[in-house]
């Protein structure tokens, strides 16, 4: 990875943990919507991906939700596009950051 690229995968995946989604969760003995972080990973390779299939707020769909943006809720996209980052389908549960 080029120097330039590594700072914008860099900036981008900061960009992303710190945005927050809505989620139905159990406070204090009743579910409420609130305010969570992304659930992420990080591969045995060093990609950084997102899958809905490890709980969370919903933020892709490969078949149903965010339908205008290719299945990727556009809070996401527009997180890493501004470091000339995108999202590639990992696979229809996951996406992985790319320069």
């Amino acid at each position: 990875m080029k120097h330039n690229e590594t700072a914008a995968m860099k900036a981008a995946v900061a960009a992303v943990k710190n945005l927050r989604f809505e989620d139905y969760k159990k406070v204090d003995g009743e579910y409420k919507f609130v305010e969570v972080p992304l659930e992420w990973f990080e591969a045995e390779d060093g990609r950084f991906l997102i899958s809905d299939e490890r709980g969370g707020p919903i933020v892709i769909d490969y078949y149903d939700y965010f339908q205008e943006t290719g299945g990727i809720h556009p809070d996401l996209i527009e997180a890493v596009e501004k470091h000339g980052c995108y999202w590639e389908w990992e696979n229809p549960g996951a996406i992985c950051l790319a320069y």
